[in-house]
């Protein structure tokens, strides 16, 4: 805390801003106040294959955070999965720090996700990007993933290749575009 007015409340955040709060604001609604107590506890969400060991990963997860200093050992940090996701199952890495100043906190989640990435990619786990399988309109069951045969979405390569099921008239006959 700052300073406190009769109409605002101004206070100094542990990065450096000044914020005024309308004292209304404080009546009437909660305020998340991150410097209140020592410890502190951050998390982040980390999307591993569909593939992979789910077991492992989470103890690969919790060894990476046990080891990086400034972790707090008690409470223990946490690995908890949290979303069958489109491209992942992503696990939430929790863990406690107890920085000597607040803005030390950036520097611990750096360390913390630093360490989960290297242990994880060392260790054959799958850090997937999101993806997505997009179908032509003329790409059926029977073509789908046979690229010998798969008219649009990957080469076709070589042989027989699937006619459009939407004629396409040749350029001459195509409308011409007003500009």
């Amino acid at each position: 805390m700052e300073d406190i007015q009769t109409r605002a409340t101004a206070i100094k955040t542990y990065d450096g801003r000044r914020v005024i709060i309308p004292n209304a604001e404080l009546f009437t609604n909660a305020i998340t106040v991150n410097t209140a107590y020592d410890k502190r506890r951050l998390q982040y969400d980390v999307g591993i294959g569909y593939g992979d060991d789910i077991a492992r990963a989470r103890e690969l997860m919790l060894e990476a955070m046990r080891e990086v200093e400034g972790v707090i050992q008690a409470p223990a940090p946490e690995a908890l999965v949290m979303d069958l996701a489109e491209s992942s199952v992503n696990i939430r890495a929790r863990w406690w720090v107890d920085p000597p100043r607040q803005a030390d906190v950036l520097d611990a989640q750096d360390k913390v996700l630093e360490a989960i990435k290297n242990k994880l990619s060392a260790n054959g786990i799958n850090l997937p990007f999101p993806t997505r399988q997009i179908l032509w309109l003329d790409q059926t069951k029977a073509t789908d993933g046979n690229r010998k045969q798969q008219r649009e979405g990957w080469s076709a390569g070589q042989g027989d290749v699937p006619r459009a099921e939407v004629p396409v008239p040749p350029a001459a006959e195509q409308p011409e575009h007003a500009e």
